[in-house]
């Protein structure tokens, strides 16, 4: 089965999924936990992972869809044909969300070393050499600031090589 993607009036798309229910389509609104500081509090809701978008079962009377005030278009592929969504985006979008329905992101971890920080390179050929923490890469790497030879040298190596200095 594929799907299709429907537009819809901005903060309406529970209600234009509840239409489109209604009358017989299978939908699918892909929410994210949102966690917010409202007066003080933290607060978790679910949001739309894709704001004025909503995911419906393409079948034969798919033009229904334009008679809802909710739903401003489709995505199409041309002036007769919607775009296709496979099944297999629906499914990972479901698998990655909880029994709730809500997809839940991982946070941000937090990193060992800062930058400036004294370390010491503990395998490879580096090893036993103290350096100094230049910049926080992508993922577990770190660029090191080395002083080899007399001259400083550059090098990014991954966390689990490097320990405090």
């Amino acid at each position: 089965m594929d799907w299709a993607v429907a537009t819809t009036i901005p903060a309406t798309e529970n209600k234009a999924s509840a239409d489109l229910t209604s009358v017989g389509f299978s939908t699918y609104l892909p929410k994210y936990e949102s966690v917010e500081a409202v007066r003080g509090r933290i607060i978790k809701r679910a949001r739309p992972l894709f704001p004025g978008y909503l995911f419906f079962e393409l079948i034969d009377k798919w033009r229904e869809i334009f008679s809802f005030d909710r739903i401003t278009g489709a995505l199409m592929w041309s002036a007769e044909e919607p775009a296709h969504l496979p099944q297999d985006v629906v499914d990972e979008l479901r698998d990655r969300a909880g029994a709730d329905g809500v997809i839940k992101f991982e946070t941000r971890r937090k990193r060992r070393f800062n930058v400036g920080a004294t370390v010491n390179a503990k395998t490879g050929p580096l090893a036993g050499f103290t350096g100094t923490v230049e910049r926080l890469e992508s993922k577990d790497r770190v660029t090191i600031l080395f002083g080899l030879f007399g001259r400083r040298t550059t090098v990014t190596m991954r966390e689990a090589d490097i320990t405090a200095g």
